[in-house]
C-alpha cells in the first residue's frame, strides 16, 4: 500500500515539476514543402508515383496481414484455454472450437492474401 502511494506521489511530483515546452510555429508553405499543392511532400513520402490500384492493393494487404496476426493470437488463446481447462470437458470443447475457428479463419486470410498478391 505504501509503495502505491509513493508511486502516485512521485508521478504527481514529476507532473508538476516538468518544464513546459512549446512547439515552433511553422511558416507559410513549411508544412507540406515549398509547393502550394503539396507535391513535394507527396514525393518525399513516396505517394506521388503510386497509382490508385497499388494503393488499394497495399491497403488490402495491410488489413489481411492484421487479420492474420489477430487469428494467430486467437490460436494462442485457444491453446491457453485448453492448457488451463484442468480436465473440464466444457472448457476443452470451447478451446477446441476456438482453435478450429481460428485455423479456418487463418486459412481464409492466407488464401485471400495470396489472391490479393497474385492479382
Amino acid at each position: 500500500m505504501a509503495g502505491i502511494i509513493l508511486a502516485i506521489l512521485l508521478v504527481a511530483g514529476f507532473a508538476f515539476v516538468a518544464p513546459h515546452v512549446q512547439a515552433q510555429a511553422l511558416g507559410e508553405g513549411e508544412l507540406f514543402g515549398s509547393a502550394e499543392d503539396g507535391s513535394a511532400f507527396a514525393e518525399q513520402a513516396g505517394l506521388a508515383s503510386m497509382d490508385l490500384t497499388s494503393l488499394i492493393a497495399n491497403i488490402i494487404r495491410a488489413v489481411l496481414g492484421f487479420a492474420g496476426v489477430v487469428l494467430v493470437v486467437m490460436i494462442l488463446y485457444g491453446g491457453f484455454l485448453w492448457m488451463t481447462a484442468g480436465g473440464n470437458d466444457d472448457r476443452v470443447k470451447k478451446a477446441k472450437r476456438t482453435i478450429t475457428n481460428a485455423v479456418i479463419g487463418l486459412v481464409i486470410a492466407i488464401s485471400s492474401y495470396a489472391i490479393a498478391s497474385f492479382v
